[in-house]
């Protein structure tokens, strides 16, 4: 990945509030303090004084740190060069090394901060297998012009998709299932947990938002819940060589509609509350076990739409218990409509999500792309801290819902 300028935001806050946090480092010294209780109340005040940093993509932090850390050594050299040479380093020198130090600590910190955050039992979500390994979500749609080439007279999308597994789609409302919609299903997915695995659940909206962890909700937010819901029930897939979860058993086909049923409650485009029944087939499956689980705090912190639609099909792969993974990237673009237009954007894309699952999710460890044969892959192995989490299992419900965290929209 090509180096890329700090977040502004970012950069904003560890201007200001480092140099407050030196003060106080040295004040602290002056009156006696142990090394202990300085780091103690530095951790604190570093805590409070940029909470604000954990509504920042960890991918910001991430590359904030890799930034400031060259930016650190360079310092580091300059002043190691002067010693070396029997020559006193510039004040200002020291003091600007230790004003990017100070930087790195904040950043370290709040990285922290995230990582614990995401191990909140409650951002653990499940969802169905074989929704995550047939081309269902896309990273993006096509532009309007060319999607109104593809509805037919009725406004109905209908296609053959391709990938690791072939898919026949159909979206009555002529839309692709992306982003946006996937995490309306997954939150659905939750509340199916949350609600004793029923087939039938009734909900508000407010209730499904929490389970994607929308602060305060508003209009506008209800409204695009209101979308997917419509999409999601809009749409029909026929699945090429499922496993049928009872038998353990390939089976060539499965038509259905996700959600089999959709009752939305009150006025017009203005409903609040929905009543979903799930397709025989999902229910089946699910109260059969054949799901995963993702954890939705780190979904809504990745920062990429391809990281995203990328997480939980990798999270599945990485359920084969191997040692080396190597995937087409040429079945990743198509699989999950990556830019199939720009071949060159889509690797690019591709490798940029496998390197946020690298760092932010720690997921994967060293993706690296390759060409043989004249088609290209990505090769990587399972993160030690994803061998260490062991497999993924239901988590133990709690009524508390974790601090919610505002994110902005991804790019």
């Amino acid at each position: 990945m090509k180096d890329q300028p700090m977040n502004k935001k970012l950069q904003k806050i560890i201007e200001k509030e480092a140099p407050l946090l030196l003060e106080l480092e040295r004040n602290l010294k002056e009156i006696g303090q142990s090394d202990y209780l300085i780091k103690q109340s530095i951790k604190g005040e570093m805590e409070n004084r940029t909470s604000m940093l954990m509504n920042l993509y960890s991918a910001d932090l991430n590359n904030a740190f890799v930034v400031l850390k060259s930016e650190e050594t360079n310092w580091e050299k300059k002043i190691l060069d002067c010693q070396r040479n029997n020559v006193e380093p510039d004040p200002l020198d020291l003091k600007q090394k230790e004003l990017i130090t100070m930087q790195i600590r904040i950043i370290e910190n709040a990285l922290n901060m995230k990582k614990q955050y995401h191990k909140k039992p409650s951002g653990e979500h499940p969802i169905e297998r074989e929704m995550v390994k047939y081309p269902l979500i896309s990273a993006s749609s096509p532009k309007e012009t060319k999607m109104k080439q593809m509805r037919n007279n009725k406004g109905v999308i209908v296609q053959e998709r391709n990938g690791f597994r072939k898919l026949y789609y159909e979206n009555e409302r002529g839309t692709y299932l992306t982003m946006h919609d996937e995490r309306v299903l997954i939150g659905l997915f939750r509340l199916w947990l949350t609600h004793g695995k029923q087939q039938t659940i009734s909900f508000d909206f407010k209730e499904l938002a929490d389970e994607m962890f929308i602060v305060e909700p508003s209009g506008g937010e209800y409204n695009a819940i209101l979308n997917s819901l419509k999409n999601l029930y809009s749409t029909s897939i026929v699945m090429e060589e499922y496993m049928d979860p009872s038998s353990n058993e390939s089976i060539s086909r499965e038509y259905h509609r996700p959600i089999h049923t959709l009752k939305l409650i009150g006025k017009p485009n203005k409903e609040r509350a929905a009543t979903v029944t799930f397709h025989d087939y999902v229910q089946s499956s699910m109260a059969g076990g054949n799901f995963i689980m993702i954890n939705m705090l780190l979904y809504n912190d990745l920062k990429n739409d391809t990281t995203k639609v990328l997480y939980p099909f990798i999270l599945s792969e990485l359920s084969k218990n191997q040692d080396l993974y190597m995937l087409d990237m040429n079945l990743m673009v198509e699989q999950f409509n990556i830019s199939p237009d720009n071949e060159s954007r889509s690797r690019s894309l591709i490798m940029n999500a496998m390197e946020e699952l690298e760092g932010t999710a720690e997921l994967i460890l060293e993706p690296t792309s390759k060409k043989l044969a004249g088609r290209y892959y990505v090769s990587f192995k399972p993160h030690p801290e994803y061998r260490a989490r062991g497999k993924l299992e239901a988590p133990e419900l709690i009524d508390i819902k974790p601090e919610q965290l505002s994110l902005p929209m991804s790019e």
